[in-house]
């Protein structure tokens, strides 16, 4: 029988300002590395979940001006820990911060 997904509070101890919530499987509280099925108790997944469908969309590209060379650098930002990480377009400058 599916079941739809628990949410537990995310905190890593280094973001103070940022914590969020994260998919756990129902049954054995671990985090869902795959939405389908519990990788760790097998547990099916139901995914009419509104939340879970927000979660799954890709993150937005945002722009920024290369720290290099001043071209535009394209970088995405982490859902659980805010890192971000790009590459510059015209100078190849990679960055993870």
């Amino acid at each position: 029988m599916k079941l739809k997904c628990s949410w537990k509070r995310y905190w890593d101890g280094l973001m103070d300002a940022k914590t969020i919530e994260i998919p756990v499987c129902p049954s054995c509280n671990e985090p869902l590395y795959d939405t389908d099925q519990c990788v760790y108790c097998g547990q099916e997944i139901d995914q009419d979940d509104e939340r879970l469908q927000k979660w799954l969309e890709p993150p937005e590209v945002k722009t920024m001006v290369c720290f290099e060379c001043g071209g535009t650098m394209k970088y995405i930002e982490s859902k659980i820990t805010g890192h971000k990480h790009g590459k510059c377009r015209d100078c190849g400058l990679t960055f993870m911060e």
